[in-house]
């Protein structure tokens, strides 16, 4: 990642901070997860993100979730996690920081699919709401 993908992926995060409604505030999620994948400058895992995104903005239409203000502080941070594990190149603060974003994406997952909550985002201690 050079200073130019930074500064994209940071942008879409400031963005994403100052975004004043859940529709805009996951069109900026969508950009965010994007801006990353092309910043990995391979064409696969780009559009293996695309893909991924379309199947992700299908579900939530599925299953629309209005999320609270705890889970839009929740996603704000694991982001400026995310962008600061990577640009500081050490694999495994990568590792870890990515292993709680996708177990977090999990439990909101599975708090509005009604499935089971997996063992992994258990041992990261995420809870699903209420159940803290």
């Amino acid at each position: 990642m050079d200073e130019r993908d930074y500064d994209d992926i940071n942008d879409v995060l400031g963005m994403q901070r100052k975004a004043n409604d859940l529709h805009s505030f996951r069109s900026l999620d969508s950009r965010f997860h994007l801006a990353i994948a092309k910043a990995t400058h391979n064409d696969v895992v780009y559009q293996q993100m695309v893909s991924l995104m379309r199947e992700l903005e299908i579900a939530r239409h599925v299953l629309p979730v209005d999320s609270s203000e705890q889970e839009i502080e929740n996603t704000l941070d694991m982001h400026s996690q995310t962008l600061e594990a990577i640009s500081s190149r050490d694999p495994d603060r990568i590792s870890e920081v990515m292993s709680r974003h996708l177990a977090m994406m999990e439990q909101a997952w599975e708090g509005v699919s009604a499935r089971k909550f997996s063992a992994h985002a258990q041992r990261l201690g995420f809870t699903i709401s209420g159940d803290v």
